[in-house]
């Protein structure tokens, strides 16, 4: 799909992410040298319900040292752990990203999640 066919493309680039990764639309697959399409495994119904950091970034629309910074101060939350991976939750990124003031307003104590009281 693309110029050719009229529609939009698949994958999009962020400029801020290194080294070629690339952030499937809907499926947000990585795509470099040491990973496979993990995201073509799954059909295009079906989104994955873990980010790497990279398109947890892009998932939100920041570049992974804003991202970084965000976790820290616990705006955005901290990653789940598999195996020797971290991955962020989908619907943790959403809400997180739904806590945050609109434009003009202050943000509060309470609204950034309480990260530990999530299971």
């Amino acid at each position: 799909m693309g110029a050719k066919d009229g529609k939009a493309p698949l994958f999009f680039r962020n400029p801020a992410l290194a080294g070629g990764v690339f952030c499937s639309l809907g499926r947000f697959a990585m795509l470099d040298k040491r990973h496979a399409r993990r995201g073509d495994i799954l059909p295009a119904s079906l989104a994955p319900i873990g980010l790497s950091r990279e398109c947890a970034a892009a998932y939100i629309g920041v570049g992974t040292t804003l991202f970084d910074e965000m976790v820290t101060d616990g705006r955005m939350p901290p990653p789940r752990l598999l195996g020797g991976r971290t991955v962020w939750d989908t619907e943790e990124l959403y809400l997180a990203f739904k806590a945050l003031p609109h434009r003009g307003q202050q943000a509060t104590k309470s609204d950034v999640p309480d990260w530990s009281k999530m299971s």
